[in-house]
Order: C-alpha cells, then structure tokens, then sequence
C-alpha cells in the first residue's frame, strides 16, 4: 500500500509533526542537538547519493524534521521567558487586559478569559482566566486593570487543567483581589471579539425562535457554542460516539461548501468564480466559530482543494491533511497536546485510508439494475466505511485518553449525520429570512423538530445497556496497541492486495470483542473500600453490574470519583446507587451525578423526619424526570444486589449526633461487614463475616465493644485508629487472622478473597 508513496511533502509534514511531538517531550539543548546531527548526517547523504530525485526527498525531508525540532525548542524559549517568570508568584501583578469572552457567571464567581496586555507595566501577550469570587461585570471588550495572584494550572484525578488550557492558548490563573478591577475602556475591537459578537447575534437569533434545547443543539451544530447543552445531552452524545458530530469540522464545512456551491451553481456562476467565492465563505465562517482547531484544519483542506483547481493539478487529500496539520502547528504551538486536533486528524487520516474501500463498494454495486437501490445502498455502505474507519482511527485516543468507546458510535453517525446536515442547512436560512414571519415560523418549526429527534435518538440509545465500553483491563489496551503496529506497517509497505487491511481489522474487532466478553464474564465478584476524606464508598462489582454504595455527606466532588471508578469496574454504568442517609447536599449531588453517568436504579432510606421527607421527595421527583428506577428501602431490611450478594443496610440515629449510626451486612461469596464507628453505641448484634471493616462514619464511640470473629474471618480493617482504642477482637486465635488499621483502599475478589 505504501501510503506515503510519491508524497514526499505528506512524508515532510508527517515527520514535522513526529518531530515537534518529540520536541516538546524533551529539553531544548537536545532538540538543538538532534537538529544538528540531521544536519550533518544529510550533508553526508547528499553527497552520497547520486540521483537528484532523492537528493531533493532527502532534503525536503531533512528540512522538515530539522524544522520541527526547532520549532518546538523556540517555543520552549518563549514560554519560559514569557510565562514561567509569572508562575505561582507570591506577591499580587498589576495586570492590564482586554476581555475576551465570558466563560462562567454567577453571584459567587465569574470566570473570564482575558489577554493580558501588561503585567506590572511590562509590555505582554498573555492569555490568561481571570477568576472572581464574586460576580463581576466586565464583559467582552473592556480594556481593565486590576490586582492579582498569578498561577499556573493544576490537574487532578479528574481533569488534566493545565494540558486543556495550555492547548487552547491560556497559559496562567489571575485570582483577582476584591475591589481592585477598573474599566478603563470599553468596546476595544479585535478580530476574535469583533467575530465574537457577531456569533452571538446569530445565537441570539437561534435561540429566540427554537425551544431551550432546540436552540442549544442548533447553536451547537451551526456556530460550535456548545455552552446551552445541558450535560444529560452531552453524557448520551459520549455514551453513543456521537459527541464528535457537535465539533465543527470537515462534515460541518462540507454540507455548507456544498448548500453554498449549489446556490452559486443555480445562479450560474461558473466554477473558476465559485471557487474563489468559496474560500472567502469559509474564511469568514471559521471566524465566526472562534477558529477551532479542528474546523481550521478542515478550512485548509477545502482551500487547498481550490488552489488545486486553480493551477490545474489533482488534489491529494493526504498531503492536504499533512499540510493543513503543519500549518495549526506551525502557528499555532501550543495545539501540539490539542486532543479536539488529533481527534481531527485521526478521523480524517481513517476516512482518506480507507476510501478506497468505499469506491470499490461503488463498483460492485454496478450489477444493481435499479437505479435507486443502487444509490440508496451505496450511500448506507459507504456513509457505514467512513463513519466505521473514523471511528477506527481514534480507537487509541479513545483507549489511552478517553480509556473508553461508544460500540453504537458507527452506526448512529450512519443515523445522525443526515439530520446533522439537515440543521446545517436550515439554520442559515433561519438566520437570513428571519424578518419574513411565514418562513421564519416554517424553518422554526421543522429545525426544532429535526434536533428533537437527534436528542430523543441519542437519549434513547445511550439508555440501552452496555454500549459504551470502558477500556480498564489492561488486555484490551495491549491489544489496541498491537493492532495499530500491525496496521501502521500495512500502511508503510508495498501492499498490493489491499483486502488484507479489512481482513486484519475485521480481526481486530472480533479478538476486541471476545477479549471484552472474557473481561467481563471471567471476573470474579469484587468488592472495594474507598476512604476520601470524610467521605467513604463501597462499590460491589459483578459481571460488568456495578453497585455504589454512598456513605458520604453529600459532596459531588468524591461522588462522582467514586461513579467514575465504579462505572471503570464494568460497562460505564451504575446499576445500583444506594444512599445510606440523606444530607441535603445529596439533592444537588444526584442531580449532577446523572448528568454526568448513566445511573439505572436508586435506593434511598425510608425518611425519619420531615426534613428528610423533603429530600427524599427531590431526589424521586429527579429519578422521575430522569427515568431512573427509585426505591425507598427499609432499615434492616434485605436489599438484593446480586444472584449470590444480598446487603442489609441498618442506620438508627444516637442522641449526641445528627449522624446516622450505620451498619452494613454484606452476606453470599463475600462475607463483610461494614461497622461505623458509631453503630456499637446502640448496642446491637455486630455479626462475624469474613472480612470486617472498622469505618469512620459517625463520631468515634466512647465505650468499649466487642468485634465477635468467627472461624472464617479472614481480616479485620479498621479505618480509624480512634477506633482501635475502643474496640476489642473477640477470639482467642487473634494470632491467625491479619488486622490492618488506618487503610482507606480495600478491593477484595470472591476468586483470591485477600486484600490488595
């Protein structure tokens, strides 16, 4: 196949890009220093080899690697000359900017993005978040001065902050001192605010005419404001790897470029006039959506198509791509860690590899007589290729970034993507007879209802069970990994018959699938202990089913990293959500859990008092809305988890605390029992399991009591060393059985029955 055969400039940018990846991974003195020695050593070949051709590969070659190495080394330079000075300073900068867009506001906090024109009255070029404790009134456009404390971003479990921003160009955190913000002028105009506005004119435009979420899908598939998408529609575009029909980008700027040169074509321009008119639509639309990378790198594409047209040579979408990557890069350094850009790039590098395959589809339909049937067939198996073979190629991105995929993703993009074109091509004619009442009322009305059925569709296929597949097993990463060296050398030789490609992918999927079939169903019923803080979780985990068992006081924050590891236990899912007392912050806590995760059923205690009668009814009014199963639980009554697993949950209250006194009895493979620290004061039965936990929950008891251990009783955690100087292990074989205090992390497996 040899992909990059007689493409030397897609061989020259694709090594540009190896380079500047490298570059950026290693210290400046060794860019310098490979730069050199690529140098020497093609001198060297250049003197060597004899024919011109390859002297003249081997120096567009040579120039490119030498090129990207530099690139990145000078960046290096210019970031620790321009950004690191003003890293995590202890004293507050006087900084002058200019507001560039608003990205949060409420009456606690206002986060804008800003470009900093002065720090402590240095001239500089800065993107930085000016964050408010505080709401604050400065909108796009003022020219303000302030006071504050300069940071660099941190990451966390959950976000990668510095890697988003840094991505995007925003380099540092200004926290800004009370009181010290001053407009100093308003209405500044630059390119990105100018196009800025003018995109929030057309989203106001939207909006008024289409209903809450209609508006918000429309806003998102024709101007790329994603920011109106309530987070249950973002969580089932992810669950059903459709999420990437929301970013602008080649399908995007193709539908349009088309609808466009249609028109241009009924009003009989010819094709030289159209393709320059072309460029400058495109031109003015990448504005308009604030120059994302991915829809940039479309951009170029077409306009290169164009500059094909114009000097009379076949385009080679390849070398386009190559090209198109090379530049973002050039101009754009800090794109290098973009994911949104290698998402891009990786579908787009499927869709060209594997186009091939869709022209042959095309004349093997031949021998189709109808007419119809024969296009109507054509578009589904080659609309199928391009989605699969997008989708193929940012499996590793998927895998190693995402550590998940959607198995819908292909054929709901085969389902969406009309729809997607659809709005594409109403929303501007929405825009331009908006002042023409019948119209706009018709385009209205048939808009709302093509993005309806996009979101009831996603909405009703990311409610089917297990189709977005976690890859948590190291296995499947291997073999992910195998898969693309194996595929990257069917791309790099000579390979005349090309079937093999679609033999070894189809391979691929089968050994994935059957290797994902065995993860599941091959491990052994697991049971984990998490202390965060305050807050503790235990998770069961059987067969891909997943119950998270919530003992917190409410917080989202450590609830949704318990959700997050409980959903990696099997198939991205919470089965069961089992609250063991009611807080209020548990109302907003669910709310926000079931934006984010697909959660199936809820359990919540049987409410004491009126107050937790009042949350109780929240959270079922929430499941309801939701479509999430919700059961009221009985105190010291059998909850059913599993086949072989059944829980019984007991909670009273004590009178020096507001805390629930808990106890949980876990019975079947895996015998526990869960004791807070609280639970011996109301002097219960504790009974014997196999493994017994000693938790924090609660205050700490002030009495003595006894922990009855039995013959099978293989440990005793205590999570708590206040505990320990109340409780007492009732056997006389203490010496066999292991006692482990202060832990916070225990996984248990029915298969080892150890702790790890």
């Amino acid at each position: 196949m040899n992909i990059f055969g007689k493409k030397p400039l897609a061989l020259a940018c694709f090594l540009f890009l190896i380079s500047v990846i490298i570059g950026r991974l290693i210290p400046s003195k060794i860019c310098f220093a490979i730069s050199a020695v690529t140098f020497f050593l093609t001198l060297i070949f250049f003197f060597t080899v004899k024919t011109k051709k390859i002297k003249v590969k081997i120096a567009l070659i040579a120039i490119f690697i030498i090129a990207g190495y530099l690139h990145s080394a000078f960046f290096s330079f210019w970031r620790k000359d321009n950004v690191e000075i003003y890293e995590n300073t202890d004293t507050p900068a006087k900084i002058e900017a200019v507001v560039i867009s608003r990205k949060y506001y409420s009456n606690y906090l206002t986060v804008v993005e800003i470009d900093a024109r002065k720090i402590n009255g240095e001239d500089v070029n800065i993107k930085m978040l000016k964050e408010s404790d505080f709401a604050s009134d400065v909108r796009a456009g003022d020219l303000i001065c302030f006071e504050a404390f300069l940071s660099e971003f941190q990451n966390t479990e959950e976000f990668n902050e510095k890697q988003y921003y840094n991505s995007k160009g925003i380099y540092l955190r200004a926290e800004e001192l009370p009181e010290s913000c001053e407009i100093l002028q308003t209405d500044v105009q630059t390119v990105s605010i100018f196009f800025g506005k003018i995109n929030s004119k057309m989203s106001d435009i939207i909006t008024k005419r289409l209903d809450k979420s209609s508006a918000a899908l429309a806003n998102a598939v024709f101007l790329g404001d994603r920011s109106s998408l309530e987070n249950v529609v973002k969580r089932d575009f992810k669950r059903t790897g459709t999420y990437h029909l929301l970013a602008l980008s080649g399908l995007h700027l193709s539908v349009l470029s088309v609808i466009l040169d249609t028109v241009l074509l009924r009003l009989g321009i010819k094709k030289g006039y159209r393709y320059a008119v072309l460029p400058i639509f495109l031109t003015f639309y990448v504005a308009v959506t604030g120059f994302g990378v991915s829809v940039v790198r479309s951009a170029i594409m077409l306009f290169l198509t164009y500059v094909a047209y114009w000097v009379g040579k076949r385009k080679d979408p390849l070398t386009s791509l190559m090209i198109a990557a090379t530049l973002i890069m050039l101009f754009s350094p800090e794109s290098v860690f973009d994911v949104s850009l290698w998402l891009s790039i990786s579908s787009t590098f499927g869709i060209i590899i594997f186009s091939p395959f869709s022209t042959w589809v095309s004349f093997k339909l031949r021998k189709i007589k109808s007419k119809r049937l024969r296009k109507a067939v054509n578009y589904i198996v080659s609309s199928f290729i391009t989605s699969f073979s997008a989708m193929l190629m940012v499996l590793p991105l998927s895998c190693f970034y995402f550590d998940g995929f959607s198995i819908v993703g292909a054929v709901m993009t085969l389902i969406l993507s009309p729809f997607i074109s659809f709005i594409l091509f109403i929303s501007p004619l929405l825009l331009i007879f908006r002042s023409f009442d019948c119209l706009s009322k018709l385009f209205s009305f048939v808009l709302e209802k093509a993005c309806h059925i996009i979101i009831e569709s996603t909405s009703f296929a990311s409610d089917l069970d297990n189709i977005y597949i976690p890859f948590d097993h190291i296995s499947l990463k291997i073999i992910v990994l195998l898969f693309f060296i194996g595929f990257a050398f069917l791309l790099v030789i000579n390979l005349k018959r090309k079937y093999l490609i679609a033999l070894f992918v189809a391979v691929f999927v089968a050994a994935l699938s059957v290797a994902k079939i065995l993860v599941i169903n091959l491990t052994p019923m697991t049971f984990e202990y998490v202390l965060d803080k305050n807050n503790e979780y235990i998770v069961f985990s059987e067969n891909g089913d997943n119950v998270l068992v919530d003992i917190s006081d409410g917080s989202f924050s450590s609830l949704s990293g318990a959700a997050k590891n409980a959903s990696a236990n099997g198939l991205g899912e919470l089965d069961v959500l089992v609250l063991t007392h009611l807080h209020q912050k548990h109302i907003g806590s669910f709310y926000k859990l079931c934006q984010n995760y697909m959660v199936r059923t809820v359990l919540i205690p049987s409410p004491i008092n009126e107050k937790e009668k009042e949350i109780a009814l929240s959270i079922l009014s929430e499941a309801e809305s939701e479509g999430i199963a919700c059961q009221i639980y009985r105190t010291g009554g059998l909850i059913k988890i599993f086949d072989k697993q059944s829980i019984v949950l007991s909670r009273d209250y004590i009178k020096r605390s507001t805390h629930p006194a808990l106890m949980i009895d876990m019975s079947g493979e895996i015998g526990i029992s869960y004791i807070g620290s609280s639970y011996p004061e109301l002097g219960g039965d504790i009974l014997s399991k196999n493994h017994i936990i000693l938790a924090t929950h609660g205050p700490i008891c002030k009495n003595d009591f006894m922990i009855p251990i039995g013959d099978d009783t293989s440990y005793v955690f205590i999570a708590d060393s206040e505990i320990a100087e109340y409780a007492k292990i009732g056997t006389e074989k203490l010496s066999d059985h292991r006692v482990i205090k202060d832990v916070s992390y225990i996984k248990i497996t029915s298969e080892a029955k150890r702790s790890q």
